[in-house]
């Protein structure tokens, strides 16, 4: 069952995923939702929306940017 830590984000197991992966897709472009994914009760991955990764990689990029001057 997948829990909510905060509006956000989520996280299910791997297993879930494996079983709804079009429905988790969905919610991320729907909703912009990050997802935990747990094996065995720890958290090994996160999927997230592609509108995130390109802002974290942006930030990232210019981060590095700055400190290339």
């Amino acid at each position: 069952m997948a829990r909510h830590y905060n509006g956000s984000q989520r996280t299910i197991t791997a297993t879930e995923l494996r079983r709804n992966f079009s429905v988790v897709v969905r919610r991320l472009r729907q909703k912009r939702e990050h997802t935990v994914i747990e094996s065995s009760g720890a958290p090994v991955a996160v999927i997230l929306s592609m509108a995130e990764y390109d802002k974290l990689t942006a930030r990232r990029r210019a981060k590095s940017a700055f400190y290339d001057l």
